[in-house]
């Protein structure tokens, strides 16, 4: 009877405002998969994740922080007016693309302190699971080296036809690696499995292994 008392206890939800407050709240920005950028009216650069510093967009901040659009990049005009707009309080979607890749960010409005308003920028999740996790996804499934590549190509959105391309490979070659990573995997299609890497929880750890672990 008493060890049902003590199981019916529910666990404490108060929150210690130190840690939000400390270097763990940015720690952990850090290790959300989609970037995250904060500017303020000025549109200078109050805040930046790890990942919102390894997009290219980033190239468009000054060393002082400032948001500087040049004019014959249509990609940064663009997303200067969704900024300008966002601290007017309209949010907005702006595709960006780059070498053949493209990202997709969104500006919402945010309120900053000192009745401050500014920008709040994410990036697509492209990188959310293919650090740590997906590593250990892939080590988990018993994926080779080359299998956890395919997939990890597979999983950025690339066709098998360009995968094999970019892997100097045959498309025969590509759908055998496939056949095996779903095998392994117990999916019964790349579509259910592609799902299940798309919703695989973030892992915790060290800023330089995650970046790392990005480039599969």
């Amino acid at each position: 009877m008493q060890l049902a008392e003590n199981w019916a206890i529910a666990p404490s939800r108060s929150i210690d405002t130190a840690v939000l407050n400390g270097t763990l709240s940015w720690q952990l920005l850090d290790q959300v998969g989609c970037g995250i950028c904060i500017v303020d009216e000025q549109l200078r650069l109050s805040y930046s994740n790890a990942h919102a510093q390894a997009t290219y967009f980033f190239k468009w901040f000054t060393s002082n922080g400032v948001f500087q659009a040049p004019p014959s990049e249509a990609n940064a005009r663009e997303l200067s007016a969704a900024l300008r707009n966002a601290l007017f309080g309209k949010p907005s979607l702006v595709q960006c693309v780059d070498e053949g890749s493209c990202v997709i960010l969104a500006l919402s409005p945010i309120d900053l302190e000192h009745r401050r308003v500014g920008a709040l920028i994410t990036s697509e999740r492209v990188q959310v699971n293919l650090g740590a996790t997906f590593r250990m996804y892939a080590h988990t499934l018993g994926l080779t080296t080359k299998e956890t590549v395919v997939l990890c190509q597979l999983a950025r959105g690339r066709e098998p036809k360009r995968v094999a391309h970019e892997l100097n490979l045959s498309i025969e070659t590509i759908r055998s690696h496939i056949k095996a990573i779903l095998s392994k995997a117990s999916s019964n299609s790349l579509r259910e499995l592609l799902l299940r890497v798309a919703t695989l929880p973030p892992s915790v750890t060290q800023h330089r292994d995650s970046m790392n672990a990005d480039k599969c």
